[in-house]
């Protein structure tokens, strides 16, 4: 595989939906709840790589099965006004035998997904959806540079635990100090480095391509992955692409949330 190839290849996966209930929740940091879940639906649950996309519902009385869509080929159709706010969250466990899957939340003030998360008791329900593809990484890949925030920190613990004994990695993860971070088990070669918020006078944005700056990067092939707030993973594309030179096949970046702007779309390029 030359550098221009991208080494990831799309495996889909069968559109489904499926209504989990909790079955525990635990603080894994200070602002970071793991919510497990279970339930007959867990069943045919798939989740192949470390950076997949499902999209949770969070029903604003989690008590409540009511609103429950109907699949209509690859679409979910609800009852008019029945639609509760859904947004996209890695897998972080997935157990098939216990029949468990389990999300890693960030806790902050406002915000569906994180009311919910807080409050989630045994019993209560979230809706699932996906992951409708899964990203997976094939071809010759010599070394990783990861990065990320709060909200990337899920897919980068998966992709540690992932990785084969001597691999090469450096994970550089932005928390806001050092009581949010978390201990992340992996057999690679790995350099973590975490950066704290708290430390950092005036805009942040930068502090994750600064910091990237300062690195020797493994030899040979890489691929980079990057997700966090918008603004600091633009800075962090533009350095690699454009300073480090690393070939735009052989990177992923996505902004999942985005400072002062509600209902932040993910979806769209960061270049723009």
């Amino acid at each position: 595989m030359s550098e221009a190839e991208s080494p990831i290849q799309l495996v889909q996966h069968p559109f489904v939906f499926r209504l989990l209930e909790v079955v525990r929740s635990e603080y894994i940091a200070p602002h970071m709840i793991r919510v497990t879940l279970g339930g007959d639906a867990v069943h045919g649950f798939r989740s192949d790589a470390a950076d997949d996309g499902a999209r949770l519902f969070f029903p604003p009385d989690p008590t409540d099965a009511s609103w429950v869509p109907e699949v209509d080929g690859s679409k979910l159709v609800f009852a008019e006004g029945m639609r509760p706010p859904g947004r996209e969250f890695t897998p972080r466990l997935h157990d098939a035998e216990a029949g468990e899957v389990a999300f890693d939340f960030v806790v902050h003030d406002g915000g569906a997904a994180s009311n919910w998360a807080a409050n989630a008791r045994p019993g209560h329900y979230l809706g699932c959806s996906g992951p409708r593809r899964s990203r997976m990484l094939s071809g010759q890949i010599d070394g990783f540079v990861l990065a990320g925030d709060e909200t990337g920190l899920p897919s980068i613990a998966r992709r540690l635990e992932d990785l084969p004994a001597g691999v090469p990695v450096i994970a550089v993860i932005e928390v806001a100090n050092a009581s949010e971070e978390i201990a992340l088990q992996t057999d690679a070669d790995a350099q973590i480095i975490w950066l704290h918020r708290d430390d950092t006078a005036g805009d942040t944005s930068n502090l994750i391509a600064d910091t990237l700056r300062t690195l020797e990067f493994p030899a040979g092939n890489i691929f980079c992955w990057a997700a966090g707030e918008a603004g600091s993973m633009r800075q962090a594309r533009r350095y690699l692409l454009n300073e480090r030179g690393i070939p735009e096949a052989r990177t992923r970046f996505t902004g999942y949330w985005k400072r002062a702007v509600e209902n932040y779309d993910h979806h769209l390029p960061l270049d723009e």
